[in-house]
């Protein structure tokens, strides 16, 4: 009898496709990781070893939904850091009573994380994604940086908006021109030219605590619309 392992965020398959990144947290992807497994069972992969129950999953409900859906097509679970079989009869009960502990430690830690994040919105310390963030780097003091060959770009666009282009003429003189969007694509659209526009961080301050997480459990993310304070910092950075 074969088997696959499923480790952390990762599930190693017998078959010649590649290992696919698997977040185990929300229904959506588990049972997304059934129907995978379910195929990977019929070319007699019938048991899987993983981990441990927080790996597997850490909602209870979709970890047990799962585990029963890979029952019906016979095929068997093993925990090695709880030594659980899931055809044992005890198997259910005891995965029931782990998977419980490790989604209260998902909500205990995601708990932690948003209070660390709103501490720092409170204290005015600035955080965002620079990665798709047009005109800054972080800086080694972790003060936003300008980078000045992006800065030209962001300069350019509130010049042309100035001059009365709209963000729909202004993206398609930026696509074509070849320059690249925030994210590194080809072709600007103009909602991401209005979001530059009217990102205050462009002129040296930050409001912080746009977004918030809804659920820990899904990661959803939600307009601030006042269901959780925001703080306005002037002056946080060099401005263009």
């Amino acid at each position: 009898m074969q088997s696959i392992q499923l480790y952390g965020a990762y599930l190693l398959s017998l078959s010649a496709a590649p290992p696919e990144r698997i977040h185990s947290s929300t229904s959506d992807t588990l049972t997304s990781i059934a129907c995978q497994l379910y195929a990977l069972a019929c070319f007699d992969c019938l048991s899987i070893v993983t981990k441990s129950v927080s790996c597997f999953a850490r909602n209870t409900l979709d970890s047990l939904t799962a585990i029963r859906k890979l029952k019906e097509y016979n095929v068997e679970v093993y925990f090695e850091k709880e030594g659980i079989w899931t055809f044992d009869a005890k198997g259910e009960l005891l995965i029931t009573i782990m998977s419980s502990l490790a989604q209260e430690e998902s909500r205990s830690i995601s708990e932690n994380v948003t209070w660390g994040k709103r501490k720092s919105a409170a204290d005015g310390k600035v955080s965002l994604a620079y990665s798709s963030f047009l005109g800054y780097k972080k800086g080694d003091d972790g003060v936003m940086q300008l980078v000045p060959e992006e800065a030209i770009i962001v300069q350019q666009i509130y010049s042309m908006f100035k001059q009365g282009m709209t963000p729909h003429t202004i993206a398609a003189d930026l696509t074509k021109r070849d320059i690249p969007t925030p994210t590194g694509k080809k072709k600007w659209q103009p909602s991401t030219v209005l979001s530059i526009l009217s990102n205050e961080k462009y002129k040296g301050d930050a409001l912080l605590q746009k977004t918030f997480t809804t659920d820990f459990l899904t990661k959803k993310m939600k307009i601030n619309e006042g269901e959780v304070p925001q703080f306005y910092v002037k002056n946080s950075h060099e401005g263009m």
